[in-house]
């Protein structure tokens, strides 16, 4: 086989594959060696003795516990939530790496007592406690392994041949019979490119030059999902940095030391950035901490604990063995080798298996955003002080109003939880279609009240009430203004959350934004429709909201309303989302000065971090031969 060669481009790393029949490496084939007992002694899993790796199957339908004391392996069921003894391995090796898929198939990478025998792979099929044999294999220097949604082996082996690394990627397909398993894709990674780890997606995740690549092990194409000015240094084989990276089909979640930055592979853009304390802020969100939370919470693994977590965390952990001696004091760090299956997460805390209900922690995250919500409500300060968790001084408050409010931003336009809530409205304004001048929307101490002012303006107003026997006080008013000759109706009204409404009228779909810190209504989003007759709105329904996302706003969205354009132009991440269609707005109607504008908006984005904020010229580049036909 030839030299390896590299072409790394801004976005992109070319993965070389190899020649499965004619790769040029020695292959080795283990005879099968059968040392399986299922017997868990005395009832009591690994001896009594301490947990020290644990392992979840991709969907979570399985659990593997290995103990380095007792050199055992145990499988567990807790696709109920419940722990169903599976399978248990009494061995002599010293496992490094273990993995065990969907279809109970087991997987580790072990060392033996013999000198220079480290990286080997045993597999077994645990449905039947036979060992699996692969047709190409490396023998040992396995350094990782995993499974796939598809129940795939993937296999990392990283050697030195003549001087050189090789580093090489190894799929199988577990379909075969007689417990053979066939190698279906071989691929190598360029010698100055480190390998990080590979998601249950397929995706390849590698380091090179300050920079974290994804790479589709399928569609063998790459992005660039993080980048440094500053110098980072990071091996696999020496651990020499702390990554950790958690994803799914949306977002990838990255952990670089002491910092968190999550991906939009949507927006191809890094959405936010913050420390791990500052990530508090964000998971307490109402609504974002439901959707991110299973990817953030594994990437908080050993980290110090604190009265934050310990608050969370209440009520809904158990040690799952209970045979090591449980102390009541409060814990140093948090779980170690954090695991998220469904509906709950797996630690290892002091030898032992830390059960987490994740729902129930959820529920006291939100508990404790309307704590917050609440205090604030009082304008109490040094109440919150006292009782908020961590807040040092004033500024820290003030930094969480901030960033609550940057995060409603990113909630309505690139999580789009709300499309349930929106699809019931619909229904609801088509089963009593009428045109309506006036409504009322109440939610406990807070009122909304929408008014047609002379069938050309919408007037929203929001009151408060200090308790329930007091009367409302206004706290804020907001008059929209159009540029259409239509006369304007409301249809209906309904809450997304706390602070969030969604409005149709008969000239669109409005979501409104209260800040209760700035006593202001924003308008967040737009979707302009004329639905003066009730065939008209179905038409829209089904043929535009009745998917899984909110629509791109339309060209006459930004033609009737200079509010829209203002907020689309000025808020980063929606200028990301929506920029496109803004800028071809400006741009067929001759508005020079806001074309400008936008030009100018996504240069200083660009330039506010030219490794991660490309996309910002994708926004000009696109709409340049419009630009130059007009």
């Amino acid at each position: 086989m030839s030299d390896a060669t590299v072409e790394i481009e801004i976005d992109k790393i070319n993965i070389n594959k190899i020649d499965i029949n004619n790769n040029g490496i020695d292959i080795n084939n283990d005879r099968i060696d059968n040392n399986i007992n299922n017997n868990i002694i005395n009832n009591k899993p690994h001896n009594g003795k301490p947990i020290t790796e644990i392992e979840t199957s991709p969907n979570g339908k399985y659990l593997v516990t290995y103990s380095e004391d007792d050199h055992s392996i145990v499988g567990w069921d807790v696709d109920k939530n419940q722990f169903k003894l599976e399978f248990s391995i009494k061995i002599s090796d010293q496992v490094g790496h273990i993995r065990i898929s969907d279809d109970k198939r087991l997987a580790y990478i072990y060392a033996t007592k013999k000198l220079g025998e480290s990286g080997k792979i045993k597999i077994y099929d645990m449905n039947n406690d036979q060992q699996i044999k692969l047709d190409c294999d490396f023998g040992d220097y396995y350094s990782y392994c995993t499974f796939n949604l598809k129940n795939e082996l993937i296999l990392y082996n990283n050697f030195n041949r003549d001087y050189v690394m090789r580093k090489i990627i190894l799929i199988y397909s577990t379909r075969t019979k007689n417990n053979k398993w066939k190698c279906k894709k071989l691929c190598e990674i360029p010698e100055d490119i480190e390998f990080i780890s590979i998601s249950k997606y397929d995706k390849l995740y590698l380091f090179s030059n300050n920079s974290i690549y994804e790479w589709d092990l399928f569609t063998e194409k790459s992005i660039k999902i993080f980048g440094n000015d500053e110098e980072m240094k990071y091996s696999y084989y020496y651990n020499t940095s702390d990554i950790r990276i958690s994803g799914n089909e949306k977002f990838i979640c990255m952990r670089i030391e002491n910092k968190i930055t999550i991906y939009s592979n949507e927006l191809e853009f890094s959405t936010t950035s913050v420390n791990v304390i500052q990530l508090r802020t964000l998971i307490i969100h109402p609504v974002l901490c439901p959707l991110l939370f299973h990817l953030l919470f594994p990437l908080f693994s050993n980290i110090p604990n604190n009265e934050f977590w310990d608050s969370i965390m209440k009520d809904c952990r158990e040690l799952c063995f209970g045979h090591l001696k449980q102390h009541e004091s409060p814990k140093e760090f948090l779980p170690n080798n954090i695991q998220s299956a469904s509906n709950c997460a797996f630690g290892i805390l002091d030898g032992d298996v830390l059960k987490i209900n994740l729902e129930k922690m959820i529920s006291n995250i939100n508990s404790l955003f309307k704590y917050y919500d609440e205090l604030n409500n009082n304008n109490n300060s040094d109440e919150i002080i006292d009782n908020w968790y961590e807040y040092y001084n004033n500024n820290y408050f003030n930094y969480f109003r901030v960033k609550y409010e940057i995060y409603e931003h990113l909630n309505i336009h690139l999580f789009n939880p709300y499309m349930d809530n929106i699809h019931t409205l619909f229904k609801k304004v088509l089963s009593d279609f009428e045109e309506k001048r006036k409504l009322i929307l109440i939610q406990n101490l807070i009122k909304w009240e929408i008014n047609n002012i002379n069938y050309k303006e919408i007037e929203l107003s929001v009151f408060i009430k200090i308790n329930v026997s007091s009367e409302w006080d206004l706290i804020c008013t907001r008059v929209e203004n159009f540029n259409i000759r239509e006369n304007i109706f409301l249809h209906g009204v309904k809450l997304l959350n706390f602070d969030d409404i969604v409005l149709i009228t008969t000239i669109g779909v409005f979501i409104y934004h209260f800040s209760e810190n700035n006593k202001s209504i924003s308008l967040r989003y737009f979707y302009y429709m004329e639905s003066y007759y009730r065939k008209d709105l179905l038409r829209y329904y089904e043929k535009i909201f009745s998917k899984h996302t909110l629509p791109l706003p339309n060209y006459d969205s930004f033609k009737i309303s200079d509010e829209w354009v203002s907020y689309v132009k000025d808020n980063k991440e929606v200028l990301l989302t929506y920029g496109v269609e803004l800028l071809t707005f400006a741009i067929k109607e001759y508005k020079l000065e806001l074309v400008d504008d936008i030009y100018k908006k996504c240069i200083i984005r660009f330039k506010e971090d030219l490794r991660n904020n490309r996309m910002f010229l994708s926004i000009i580049t696109s709409t340049m031969p419009l630009l130059t036909s007009e």
